[in-house]
């Protein structure tokens, strides 16, 4: 870190349009006037838009349509190679152009970008069978289907097989519905009423990434280095390397006990037909079982209230699902058994979790930052200027980036949208 302000710091170094069926790159960098990038964990696309001022007629004289690649670049002290879509990393496509407007002078557009595989998700389907692990799965299927390197996937390992047809889907969308199936390594597969469940699959900057919730916040308690920020009044922000809340934090959403039991966050009961053994299933599930297994929170303290802890708030009722292409009954032998009512308590239940807590805050831009990071926020106690050991708000504790945007223009800054499902001790350090 250079120690320079992180907000005006950014230098466009390439902004080029390739032509429709290739050709010399055109060079647009002089009507470009900002960008704003886009990452979201339930989203798994990223998305670009460029304001572009043109005073040539580039838009119909190239002309630029949708479908062109896009080569972009800026540099900046955040990040070492920068922000950068291009042949070396992952080129941008054009996936529309609207708020198009001209005078006599100039022309006014947007151009929404997305990468090639985004593209290719609409014009490819998943069909074959699969009987691997989710994990695997998930793997081939971005490998096989869209053609993604090996080295911009992230995926984290399921414990749980599950076998299935495609049925002609689009391969995001089929991969994101294999993520509330999905069961993480460390957790009890055989138990229907402890463990944890659910994944989350998005796209970053680096690649696509299939990411297991509680690993992620398992690896945050651990990890001493963890980029921290910092919230406090403004002759304390000035911080060499830009870590602080540009502008006060805004809570969306505070542990909203209603949502909480609507979606059976505490204790659910799960009421289930087994259409190939031909009886009825009931299967409990229980948050304060879970977080004496395996559950993993962001920070240390899950506020159950006792009045509702004990009774049921949420019933399901379904059928088994055990995918099209399951084994004979007899002899049917699996270490983590085809289970719903396994993984649909548990995922409904950590995804209502991960959302109880939201909170909007700006910073000055940094774009190493990913969504699906777990990063620590510090917030000091009401009319105390700086955050202290005695002096630090129950507010801080670690947040997981649920949602992300860089904008470049006359300043640079970064917006974040963080989640968390429990609070920080106070008391430790």
């Amino acid at each position: 870190m250079d120690g320079s302000s992180w907000i005006k710091s950014h230098i466009l170094k390439k902004f080029d349009i390739i032509p429709a069926g290739g050709g010399i790159p055109v060079n647009l960098a002089g009507q470009l006037a900002g960008v704003k990038y886009f990452e979201d964990i339930i989203d798994p696309s990223i998305h670009i838009v460029l304001s572009c001022y043109d005073t040539y007629g580039f838009l119909n004289e190239m002309p630029i349509r949708s479908g062109m690649n896009v080569h972009l670049h800026y540099s900046h002290p955040s990040q070492k190679e920068g922000f950068r879509w291009d042949d070396s990393t992952e080129p941008l496509v054009i996936t529309n152009i609207d708020s198009n407007t001209s005078d006599t002078k100039r022309e006014v557009f947007n151009l929404t970008l997305a990468t090639r595989h985004a593209v290719s998700n609409h014009t490819t389907r998943v069909w074959e069978k699969y009987t691997d692990k989710i994990s695997d799965t998930v793997s081939k299927i971005l490998k096989d289907k869209l053609e993604v390197k090996e080295e911009r996937l992230f995926i984290d390992e399921t414990s749980n097989k599950y076998e299935f047809t495609g049925n002609y889907r689009r391969p995001l969308f089929m991969i994101s519905s294999l993520c509330k199936k999905s069961i993480p390594t460390g957790s009890d597969g055989y138990s229907q009423t402890k463990g944890s469940s659910g994944f989350l699959f998005f796209e970053t900057q680096d690649g696509y990434s299939f990411q297991d919730i509680d690993k992620t916040f398992g690896d945050a308690e651990d990890n001493k280095s963890i980029i921290k920020y910092q919230y406090a009044s403004d002759k304390y922000t000035l911080d060499d390397n830009n870590y602080y809340f540009s502008s006060p934090p805004r809570w969306v959403e505070n542990h909203d006990i209603i949502k909480k039991l609507r979606s059976g966050q505490y204790k659910a009961a799960n009421y289930y037909y087994d259409i190939l053994r031909k009886k009825p299933m009931f299967e409990e599930y229980s948050l304060k079982e879970s977080l004496r297994t395996y559950l993993k929170l962001s920070n240390e303290e899950e506020l159950i209230p006792a009045v509702y802890a004990d009774a049921y708030s949420r019933m399901t009722f379904g059928f088994v699902d055990e995918g099209t292409m399951t084994p004979a009954i007899e002899g049917q032998s699996a270490e983590t058994p085809q289970d719903k009512i396994n993984y649909e308590a548990q995922s409904s239940a950590r995804y209502s979790a991960l959302f109880s807590q939201m909170l909007n805050v700006s910073i000055p831009m940094n774009l190493s930052l990913r969504v699906g990071q777990v990063i620590f926020c510090e917030f000091a106690k009401l009319n105390i200027e700086k955050p202290t050991r005695m002096g630090k708000n129950p507010a801080s504790g670690l947040y997981m980036i649920a949602r992300l945007s860089h904008e470049f223009g006359d300043k640079s800054y970064s917006g974040l949208t963080l989640v968390r499902d429990s609070f920080q001790n106070n008391t430790k350090s």
